[in-house]
């Protein structure tokens, strides 16, 4: 886990924590994507997600794109993106249908996508 909270991206701890009852928030993101890092200070790392993650106990990973790879290459591709930035989230629950943001976050989008996950996920 790095300083702001995120979690390594792997395939099976996405669906690891799902399992276990967890809304997950995936990051595909790069150091080179000036998209990717503004979107990171100005949204992920605010105040309001922050809260709204900690406040539904979601887990945050990030699937860094930077020196590319085959399991974030297939990741991606599954969402059928072939470029970062790319946001997901996954309500808790195996089997749950993942929401794909669009590029173009705010604080309000993103809290509403984790809200939606929560209710998609049950009680």
């Amino acid at each position: 886990m790095d300083e702001h909270g995120w979690y390594g991206f792997t395939h099976e701890r996405v669906l690891r924590h799902q399992g276990a009852g967890k809304v997950v928030l995936l990051d595909f993101t790069a150091d080179w994507c000036l998209t990717c890092l503004a979107n990171d200070k100005a949204f992920l790392q605010s105040e309001a997600v922050t809260e709204a993650v900690a406040k539904h106990g979601v887990v945050k990973i990030k699937a860094d794109w930077t020196k590319k790879g085959p399991a974030i290459a297939a990741a991606l591709a599954e969402f059928d993106s072939a470029s970062v930035p790319l946001y997901v989230v996954f309500p808790a629950g195996l089997g749950s249908k993942p929401l794909k943001l669009d590029t173009n976050i705010t604080n309000s989008y993103v809290i509403s996508a984790i809200e939606a996950a929560v209710e998609k996920s049950g009680p």
